[in-house]
């Protein structure tokens, strides 16, 4: 089983985990009231369709990948980061020492303000240059970040670009995120089985703490609000 695969059965039992709970806690705050036992009027139905959600789990994801790459062989001398470090544009990554006929050191800088996703690449190695499709290290643009979540097909019809979410990163469960629909991909994510689409939401509203904290591939979950458009998104940004 992938580590995606992983990741997605995880999220997929917390998010069942969760609504469960809110669930019972509903059901609870219904039968203890005094003026409502056993009845439900329209405005209460009315409300509840207001309230409707979708629920999806999912990973988090960057703005972009920008992977590192050098044209000309060499050794690798020295690595200044390690995966999940934050760089800045121009900031020191790698050196690498060139052939022997003509060795020097050439040191490869951050084209970006990000975070270093993954580095395969290790000290010692010797990189091939253009023949190789294999990156020193990948760099994560988190100037936006966003959510992408799996949603049952006959979900799909109830959800619409700018719709609100309420999202949980299992990493920071307690934290208050919110984010809104930006994509619906139209098309199924297996050729068989149950369809199930994804969707993509960006977030909006994190603690600056938790949002410079956040990384690519952690499992979050989002509850979509289906009752309406919600804000305007432009306006949310």
């Amino acid at each position: 089983m992938s580590i995606r695969s992983r990741n997605q059965l995880f999220t997929a039992g917390f998010a069942a985990a969760v609504t469960l709970a809110f669930s019972s806690w509903n059901s609870f705050s219904q039968t203890t009231g005094h003026n409502t036992l056993g009845k439900r009027t329209a405005h209460q139905d009315n409300n509840a369709a207001r309230r409707s959600t979708v629920v999806g789990a999912g990973e988090v994801l960057a703005n972009r990948l920008l992977q590192i790459t050098r044209d000309l062989p060499g050794r690798i001398h020295k690595i200044y980061v390690e995966a999940g470090d934050e760089v800045i544009k121009g900031q020191a990554l790698i050196d690498i020492e060139t052939a022997p006929r003509d060795a020097k050191l050439i040191t490869q800088y951050s084209p970006l303000t990000g975070i270093v996703a993954d580095i395969p690449a290790r000290v010692g190695d010797i990189t091939p240059g253009r023949s190789s499709n294999m990156p020193l290290m990948t760099i994560a643009d988190m100037s936006k970040i966003y959510i992408e979540v799996n949603v049952d097909g006959e979900d799909m019809p109830k959800l619409a670009v700018a719709q609100t979410a309420k999202i949980v990163i299992d990493a920071f469960y307690k934290a208050r995120v919110r984010g809104l629909v930006v994509r619906k991909d139209p098309h199924p994510i297996a050729p068989s089985g149950p369809p199930e689409f994804r969707v993509t939401i960006e977030i909006t509203q994190i603690r600056p703490d938790i949002r410079r904290r956040l990384r690519p591939g952690m499992t979050a979950v989002a509850w979509i609000a289906t009752g309406g458009k919600g804000i305007n998104a432009r306006r949310a940004r």
